[in-house]
């Protein structure tokens, strides 16, 4: 479990359909049991954070055409998802500033991957007055990772402006 953020840009084509993207960012703590090539060594479980950032174009259809609305949320896109583990030896590039002198900076290469993604969502939107909305809503996004798939849950909490 862990707080994300994010943000929304939609469309409302009509009142019960709001086409949008959503950008979010997140965390979350896993972990992951490695094994080795060599089969005499011991397999290794670590606990680490992951980061995540997903971009997806939804479709959202609210039920009802008042204020206080439940609503089914669709769409597609994509995740990055950062093991933040170092996949080789850190490289280091150095280079002569006229303003600031000589700088070295280090940088080093994770595991890392970005997936095609969809998701599903339920909710209920509140249109408190003509220019602010609240949402909450549950979500589920799945991403086809090589051999396997990952499934995320999320609770989504949105507050946002009408125009």
């Amino acid at each position: 479990d862990t707080w994300g953020w994010g943000f929304t840009i939609g469309y409302n084509l009509t009142p019960r359909w709001n086409f949008n993207f959503k950008f979010n960012m997140t965390k979350p703590g896993y972990s992951a049991t490695i094994v080795p090539e060599d089969t005499e060594l011991p397999p290794q479980t670590i606990d680490y954070e992951m980061s995540k950032y997903s971009g997806q174009l939804n479709a959202t259809w609210h039920m009802l055409q008042g204020p206080l609305t439940p609503f089914l949320q669709a769409g597609i896109g994509w995740s990055r998802l950062d093991s933040n583990i170092i996949n080789r030896p850190p490289t280091t590039g150095c280079w002569w500033d006229p303003w600031w002198g000589y700088i070295c900076v280090t940088d080093w290469s994770t595991y890392e991957t970005t997936e095609f993604a969809y998701n599903l969502g339920v909710g209920l939107r509140w249109d408190v007055n003509g220019a602010l909305f609240l949402r909450g809503s549950y979500n589920r996004e799945w991403l086809d990772v090589g051999r396997s798939s990952l499934d995320f849950d999320t609770l989504t909490l949105e507050a946002g402006l009408m125009w």
